[in-house]
């Protein structure tokens, strides 16, 4: 059964705010990160509640108390995004990844980052496969501690009511999603990098590293989804690397989908979901129906589309049930369920 490895990081905290912050920003406005991120410097974001209903805007939840020191960090955010544009337009060979979208590859450079800071590498070294200035990221991250003081032991404080959740269900629900899947699929060992929330409950899986990313709540962001759960579901997502197109039956070809793309889809994250809300309702912790999936697909921010609205979750939650169940009465492989679910979701996402 898995075993977590629980640490904090406040760098990872700061990366993982600056990163929101300039998402927020680009989908408000519209611009290229650079441009908006700069644009931020002395405004508010406005709200974008409306397009995703339980979403929140990071930058309402940094601190006021010295808006110098935040000002400094949204200015230092500004700068690394900058960079990062700089580099996106004149190097792009060098990069670890190929997106045409200028927004896209700014937001690839971020989670590069901050999977570099979750790994616990010296803040000299994180720059290891980008061009990204250490002075501005020493800025960043003196300029966040300016924010939160007391940061350490904030963090330390955070940890304790989802470590003390996980240590009542998490063998329970990790058996049965092991039941629900396959048997190898669930990992042995992974850590979790607990972060300082910015979006009142937000997670990412690092599948390469066998960590993930995860904002340390104090309470439960909805009480229909308790964190244990997302907590599950981000740890059944880092057996991505098990998935292999030479498994997939001859009944089933991969075509042109390959196992890259399978880790990368929403189809794994969706998949997981699922899983993770079946073996829940065992668990007694939540129900495993359309509403329930429709809220967890916003709540865990589930990447489905660029227009997040109900109507639209609702949709996608429909599809995956329906895909839950079939797979349940036919138990294929892993990789083969996926690309099934990644065919039946093609008309919302490709």
């Amino acid at each position: 059964m898995i075993t977590l490895t629980w640490k904090t990081s406040v760098l990872a905290s700061a990366i993982h705010a600056a990163r929101e912050i300039i998402n927020s920003t680009v989908a408000a406005e519209g611009k290229t990160a650079a441009n908006s991120a700069i644009s931020t410097i002395s405004q508010e974001v406005p709200n974008s509640a409306a397009s995703q209903p339980i979403r929140r805007d990071p930058l309402a939840l940094l601190p006021t108390h010295d808006l110098e020191g935040r000002t400094l960090f949204i200015e230092s955010a500004a700068a690394l995004t900058a960079n990062f544009y700089s580099q996106c337009s004149s190097q792009p060979h060098n990069l670890p990844f190929r997106n045409s979208d200028p927004d896209s590859q700014v937001d690839s450079c971020w989670l590069t980052l901050l999977e570099q800071a979750c790994s616990g590498l010296p803040q000299h070294n994180l720059d290891m496969n980008l061009d990204c200035d250490a002075d501005l990221l020493r800025d960043l991250e003196s300029s966040y501690r300016r924010m939160y003081p007391k940061i350490n032991e904030q963090l330390l404080l955070r940890a304790r009511p989802i470590q003390e959740s996980w240590t009542g269900f998490g063998r329970g629900l990790m058996a049965h999603m092991k039941r629900l899947t396959q048997p190898d699929w669930i990992v042995g060992d992974a850590t979790v990098i607990l972060v300082q929330p910015i979006l009142g409950g937000d997670g990412i899986a690092f599948p390469k590293s066998k960590m993930f990313l995860l904002e340390a709540m104090l309470t439960n962001a909805s009480p229909e989804i308790p964190e244990v759960l997302r907590v599950a579901w981000l740890a059944s997502q880092m057996g991505a690397d098990k998935l292999s197109v030479d498994k997939f039956s001859a009944d089933e070809p991969a075509v042109a989908i390959d196992s890259t793309s399978l880790q990368q889809s929403s189809s794994l994250a969706i998949a997981m979901m699922m899983s993770t809300l079946a073996a829940g309702e065992v668990m007694e912790l939540c129900r495993c129906d359309e509403a329930t999936a429709a809220k967890a697909l916003d709540l865990w921010r589930i990447d489905v589309t660029e227009a997040r609205s109900a109507a639209i979750f609702e949709s996608i939650a429909k599809t995956a049930i329906n895909w839950w169940e079939t797979y349940l009465q036919t138990r294929p492989e892993i990789g083969v369920g996926l690309i099934a679910l990644r065919r039946m979701l093609q008309p919302n996402k490709d």
